[in-house]
Formats: structure tokens, sequence, C-alpha cells
């Protein structure tokens, strides 16, 4: 499984999101020599972490949009869309 990769123009970093079953995401500082990975908090009710998903960055609400994917397990299809936001 891959990560997604975003650009947020607003905060002038790069964002990981996945690769793997996780449920967070990581602001990279390409400007720090050597980069650093910092978490970005999120906050996820009732969020299942899932694999081979569907990400992307809605700069204007300023929120992650996952759809689909499957369980850790790979035994079960999630198909709710979620829209996650953060600061």
């Amino acid at each position: 499984n891959r990560p997604a990769f975003f650009w947020d123009d607003g905060a002038c970093r790069l964002i990981v999101w996945g690769g793997g079953c996780t449920e967070g995401a990581r602001s990279i500082d390409l400007f720090a020599a050597p980069a650093t990975a910092v978490e970005i908090p999120l906050d996820l009710p009732g969020y299942v972490p899932r694999v081979f998903l569907n990400a992307t960055l809605d700069p204007v609400r300023r929120q992650i949009v996952v759809q689909g994917g499957y369980d850790c397990g790979v035994y079960t299809f999630l198909e709710p869309v979620d829209f996650i936001r953060f600061d």
C-alpha cells in the first residue's frame, strides 16, 4: 500500500497520508536540514484505519477526503467517505 502525498500551500508543507494500516498523517518540513517529519494530530472519532484507500487534500476546507479502502486485515471493503479536518 502506497501513501498519498499532498502539497498544503496554506501551510507551505508536504503532507503524507497513509502508507500501510495507519490513521494519521505526517507533515514534512522540506526546508529543514535534514528534512523532519512531524505527526499531524487528527481528531478521528469512529475512523477505522484502512489500506488501499483513495485520499485527496481539500485545501479550501482544510481537510483530507478519504474514500474506500479495506480494513487492516483486507477482509472488508470500507465504503464510507470520511472528511478529516486538520489545522
